[in-house]
């Protein structure tokens, strides 16, 4: 009966928030979004209105959905041009996929009617001066109910050699749909007139095998785009020379050439410390990153391409064994702060089941001017280039193993903003359900814990049992995409965790930084895409840290100006669900309000050993009310097999000041010989994340860092000295002492 209770509690409060979400847009709706003319709006009121106007994070939806029609699936390509935002869609995206792969589309899958597809792409413009949207171009048919264009799924503006500012808008279409033609490249100067641009060799660009171009650049003047290809064609990296372009009347030529070696298969590029760097798709081997300066070619017109990382960065299964191709693909990259970061993915949502690749979750790494590599978020693992743990503690799909792709990367005002795709909105089809409940993957780990507990013990709680939840109701708590934000790929802050509300919206397709806010466009088969403006510039508690303290976990966090109190939530760690459930649920599987503090730090005794917790903080103002939430931080208390031994504060130890000398003991049973990253693998999450290793003085192994290196937080200097014993008859044992202080002030943030 308790049980029936909170899912008929959490059913009524989610249908108060959809309701009053729904009456927010329809009278904001009305009065912004509709198109046509409108009264003009300066940038700044539109930012202010967002803010004070929505719960969304900051965010605002300011189109309707599909822009009045839900054939129109996702925002597939997004590009700021001339003081006005241009999105392309793709029409119909479910109905066309069962096209291709051959089958009737299930019908017991509601919310989708496949009985009069309609496949034109269209591109649309939204004028901030006017609020209004227009659609500006849309696919020309070569027969009635023949689309030329079934959707629009890259752009980029490019400076082209006079001056001009172009747009380019990369086409795509199937076989299926279209036969004997291929994918069409787009240019517009004025964002109302469209030409195609040819190759003045016609077998380039026009290779019926074309069926897509994805991602674009533009580099030492000229443009380079990933050309998908029918197989068994492989997919191709297209230059196109500016300098030759040439206006032909109904259309554009210029001279156009592939770049890449037939072992090179491109499908994302970035430029990045003064080299075109490319992200493949390799489904036997996992992705490789490349790059090249784009100077000399070979006899074949080819580029030297170096490889960077390879292997799909040399990942893993969840049971520790090589699963390289589980990084089948590189979805995006984007460069912030002197830093290459990548997203990976399997193909079609995170389960590749043409190539029989996975299903898994998504990863992040970043890669350094100096070609050395960082794991963001993922499992940690053992590379040729050294150990591997993830700098942010967060597993792979950022703790959401539903989280198939990282589809798009943006940086805005100063923070990196990354988006996912969320395939869990399939689990309405119980075919689905079976398909991926099986195997090695921890999606099927994740739905096995659903349907069977659904919760473990949460201190004094015990989770509710969901034996029996399936369709409508798991995809009612945990659908929607994930969008995250971070200033130093150690700390992640949550914007949104479900799609906006909307669990229909399936991924956050595109992302632009403009000077009205950052535009966010989705992926939403079902009812049709949205676009969304914000800046995320509510007050927030920052810079949130969690480690062991004795039996206890400490945190510390930087509350905003102004507030009068933190509010501290907290959540264990199930498996891989952080993504569980939505940001707002709450109670035993969401995150737990657990103390109410003036300070900017806790300690929390309420903890087991051998457990992982996350927490997150909101600020009180004075008014009463809460910011949005901090960071997420993950601490993992010590298990049986590493205890500690002894703890002695130091003299000058202050409230709030993380001084103590912390002393473990090792009780594993590991021998001398045993690799430094095991012994260390019972240690809190942060101090096993080193990876320097050397040999001090007196001959023993130590690992030492500095400051802002490899997920230590900037503020820390850790130094771990490894002593071991060297009885043969007894257990080897290692004594570790562990020695954070402040050096300055923490860095934002």
């Amino acid at each position: 009966m308790r049980n029936d209770a909170v899912l008929v509690r959490k059913r009524v409060i989610g249908l108060v928030n959809a309701v009053l979400f729904a009456i927010l847009v329809i009278v904001f709706g009305h009065l912004r979004v509709i198109s046509g003319p409108a009264q003009a709006t300066a940038a700044e009121d539109i930012q202010q209105s967002i803010w004070t106007r929505t719960n969304q994070r900051g965010f605002e939806k300011i189109s309707e959905s599909g822009f009045g029609s839900r054939h129109n699936s996702y925002a597939w390509s997004m590009a700021w041009f001339k003081g006005k935002l241009y999105v392309g869609t793709n029409r119909d995206m479910l109905c066309y996929l069962a096209l291709v792969f051959g089958t009737d589309y299930p019908p017991e899958i509601p919310d989708v009617d496949c009985t009069n597809p309609d496949y034109r792409a269209e591109i649309w413009a939204f004028d901030p001066q006017t609020s209004s949207w227009e659609r500006v171009y849309q696919s020309p048919e070569i027969s009635p109910g023949v689309a030329r264009d079934q959707g629009y799924r890259g752009m980029i503006v490019a400076i082209e050699p006079d001056g001009t500012e172009a747009l380019y808008i990369g086409g795509y279409l199937s076989k299926e749909l279209l036969a004997n033609y291929p994918a069409r490249l787009l240019r517009t100067t004025d964002g109302r007139n469209f030409k195609e641009v040819k190759s003045r060799v016609p077998q380039v660009l026009g290779n019926i095998d074309t069926f897509g171009l994805r991602s674009f650049a533009q580099y030492k003047g000229k443009l380079y785009m990933t050309a998908n290809m029918n197989p068994p064609e492989r997919p191709r990296l297209m230059e196109i020379d500016l300098a030759t372009l040439r206006d032909e009347g109904d259309h554009i030529r210029a001279d156009i050439t592939q770049v890449n070696p037939p072992q090179v298969q491109p499908f994302e590029v970035e430029v990045f410390n003064g080299y075109l760097y490319t992200g493949t798709v390799d489904p036997e081997n996992g992705f490789s990153v490349l790059k090249t300066d784009a100077t000399t070619k070979d006899e074949n017109g080819y580029y030297n391409f170096i490889p960077v990382v390879t292997h799909g960065a040399w990942r893993l299964d969840r049971f520790g064994k090589a699963a390289y191709n589980l990084n089948e693909y590189v979805i995006s990259m984007c460069t912030f702060k002197n830093r290459l970061y990548i997203g990976t993915g399997c193909g079609l949502g995170g389960f590749d089941f043409v190539t029989k690749v996975g299903p898994a979750p998504a990863e992040i790494i970043r890669i350094n001017p100096d070609d050395t590599w960082q794991l963001v978020c993922g499992r940690s693992r053992r590379t040729p280039d050294g150990l591997k743990a993830p700098i942010s503690r967060l597993p792979a799909g950022m703790g959401n193993p539903f989280s198939g792709y990282i589809w798009r990367m943006a940086v805005h005002r100063d923070w990196l903003y990354v988006a996912t795709m969320d395939s869990s909105i399939a689990l309405r089809n119980p075919d689905i359900m079976d398909l991926l409940n099986r195997g090695n993957s921890d999606i099927s780990t994740l739905l096995d814990l659903v349907k069977s507990r659904g919760g473990v013990a949460l201190g004094d709680n015990a989770g509710p049992n969901l034996s029996g939840l399936v369709g409508e109701k798991v995809t009612d708590l945990i659908s929607g995409f994930d969008l995250w934000k971070t200033r130093n790929g150690v700390q992640w802050y949550p914007v949104t965790m479900n799609g906006f509300g909307d669990k229909f919206n399936i991924g956050a397709r595109t992302m632009v930084s403009t000077p009205v806010g950052l535009f966010v466009g989705t992926a939403n088969p079902y009812y049709g895409a949205q676009v969304w403006l914000g800046d995320d510039r509510f007050p927030f508690a920052r810079n949130l840290q969690a480690e062991p303290d004795g039996q206890a976990i400490k945190l510390r966090w930087t509350a905003p100006a102004g507030s009068i109190a933190s509010h501290i939530y907290r959540k264990q760690l199930l498996g891989m669900d952080i993504g569980l459930l939505k940001d707002e649920e709450a109670g035993p599987l969401g995150f737990e309000e657990i103390a109410v503090t003036r300070e900017q730090y806790y300690l929390d005794p309420n903890v087991e050993m051998g457990t992982t917790y996350i927490y997150q903080v909101r600020a009180e103002t004075e008014s009463g009310e809460l910011s949005s939430r901090s960071n997420l931080a993950l601490c993992r208390m010590p298990g049986e097999g590493l205890k500690i031994f002894a703890q002695n504060p130091r003299p000058e130890r202050q409230p709030g000041q993380w001084t103590q000398v912390i002393t473990l003991i090792n009780q594993t049973g590991l021998t001398q010989s045993s690799p430094l990253y095991y012994i260390l693998e019972g240690l809190s999450e942060g101090t096993s994340l080193l990876n320097q290793s050397g040999t001090a003085e007196n001959g023993s192994p130590y690992l030492m860092i500095s400051p802002g290196q490899e997920g230590i937080l900037p503020r820390e200097k850790i130094r771990l000295q490894l002593r071991f014993s060297t009885s043969s008859r007894s257990r080897s044992k290692s004594a570790i002492n562990y020695t954070p202080f402040v050096l300055t002030d923490p860095l934002e943030p």
